[in-house]
Parts: structure tokens; C-alpha cells; sequence
């Protein structure tokens, strides 16, 4: 059993994690949006 202030540390830990890891993730959709935005571009064109 954890007691609430270890349920507490565990969720704003999972939380930062959840923050942090979109980071790393994001890189790879950065990627795609890099690449989407000259298509954007040829399409207002």
C-alpha cells in the first residue's frame, strides 16, 4: 500500500515523465512537420 504523499511523489513523477518524454517523441514528429510546411506552401502557391 503507498500512502498518499507516495501516490502524490509518483504522480508528479509519471507527470514530469509525461512532460519529458512528448520531448523526445516530438523530434520525430518535428521531422514530418519540417517537411510539411513547403507542401503547405506549394498548396497556398
Amino acid at each position: 500500500m503507498l500512502s498518499k504523499a507516495e501516490q502524490h511523489l509518483r504522480a508528479c513523477v509519471t507527470a514530469k515523465h509525461q512532460l519529458a518524454l512528448p520531448s523526445l517523441p516530438q523530434s520525430f514528429p518535428q521531422e514530418n512537420i519540417v517537411e510539411e510546411p513547403p507542401s503547405v506552401s506549394m498548396k497556398d502557391g
